[in-house]
């Protein structure tokens, strides 16, 4: 099951640019001319394959979590979209920008699969999308989910494999027990 996991098509580096490119684009467009702000989530996915039936799967079952999470809230537009270089969920949502950023980064520490998604908050500013930092939210930077150190750090200095990262990725889903 494992090999599976991770077996998909492989997406170049120019492609995940243009599609981080596109994701910014598309974030504006939905920005614009609304009050609320914008819910962006990505899964954290390393190595060349970034979509597969069974991550296809895990973030299904996340965004049913996240619906029970915004149920109290006004969501005036949703965009679920698949694509090779990952599925991507976006949601404007009636709620101020950092308690919405506080209410997603309980989200990402409170639930195993939080661990695997970016729960980005963006708001427009001189015409930018722009996220709310945790830091903004008086929250400490996000850990490694391998060894807990700061994930960035971690990730600038390719601190663990891909065999090691993926590795902890499908324990974090087997735990969780939804494939």
């Amino acid at each position: 099951m494992f090999s599976d996991f991770f077996d998909g098509p492989k997406v170049s580096l120019e492609e995940l640019l243009s599609a981080r490119e596109k994701r910014a684009t598309k974030q504006r467009n939905l920005l614009e001319n609304e009050k609320y702000p914008l819910l962006s989530v990505t899964m954290n996915i390393p190595g060349p394959v970034k979509n597969t039936d069974a991550l296809s799967l895990i973030f299904e079952y996340f965004l049913k979590l996240l619906e029970r999470e915004l149920l109290p809230f006004v969501v005036s537009k949703e965009v679920y979209s698949q694509k090779r270089t990952g599925s991507e969920y976006y949601a404007l949502v009636d709620l101020d920008a950092k308690m919405l950023k506080k209410q997603m980064v309980q989200l990402e520490e409170t639930t195993l699969l939080g661990r695997l998604f970016d729960l980005d908050v963006i708001v427009l500013k001189t015409n930018q999308p722009v996220s709310i930092s945790r830091k903004e939210i008086d929250h400490t930077a996000r850990s490694c989910f391998v060894c807990q150190e700061e994930a960035k750090v971690c990730g600038r200095s390719k601190k663990h494999s891909l065999n090691e990262l993926q590795t902890k990725i499908y324990q974090i889903v087997q735990e969780a027990s939804i494939t």
